[in-house]
């Protein structure tokens, strides 16, 4: 494969190829939905929320996320 070729296979593409292979053998495409429950999806925030806070306790964006949510 020449580098001409490898540079064509962007995300776009490769996207696109991987989707129509399946619809070419009868799958359908449908939306994603998120497969975490509601305990799960809260301590994933604040996990995230401790890592680019580090100097926030749990309690302190427990309680930041309490007030965005009254």
């Amino acid at each position: 494969m020449s580098s001409a070729e490898q540079h064509e296979w962007n995300a776009v593409r490769v996207r696109e190829t991987f989707l129509d292979y399946f619809k070419k053998n009868g799958h359908e495409f449908g939306r994603t939905r998120l497969a975490v429950n509601h305990f799960d999806l809260d301590n994933s925030l604040i996990v995230s929320a401790q890592y680019h806070h580090p100097q926030l306790s749990r309690s302190q964006i427990q309680h930041c996320f309490s007030q965005m949510l009254e």
